[in-house]
């Protein structure tokens, strides 16, 4: 998939065992791209790994509350809020929506769930 947005596009997420392939068609939001990548992260690598994201983590795409436009001498693509900063109580992730490699957004998505 070429551009972060997932619309009228497709993507397979290839290179990680017991993963298949993940083929959108029709328009997909940022968000339900992030979730779905997400989902096979946590089923396709981090449970065969004897870990597991949590169930209630939300993901979604925005800036950092720093850093993260373009231009900025440091910048964020990625952020991870734990449960006591979130008013919903569950960890919330971010991704940068400057990002349009797939591959780099799931990366980042990794990087910022492990946190």
């Amino acid at each position: 998939m070429r551009g972060f947005g997932g619309i009228n596009t497709y993507k397979t997420l290839g290179g990680l065992d017991n993963m298949k392939t993940l083929q959108i068609e029709n328009k997909i939001t940022r968000e339900n791209w992030l979730i779905m990548a997400t989902d096979k992260l946590n089923n396709g690598v981090f449970k065969q790994c004897g870990y597991e994201v949590p169930k209630d983590v939300k993901v979604s795409c925005g800036f950092p509350a720093s850093g993260g436009r373009t231009g900025a001498k440091h910048q964020a693509i990625g952020t991870c809020h734990n449960r006591a900063s979130s008013k919903a109580g569950v960890n919330e992730v971010y991704i940068s929506p400057t990002q349009d490699d797939s591959i780099r957004v799931l990366d980042v998505l990794t990087h910022e769930l492990i946190h």
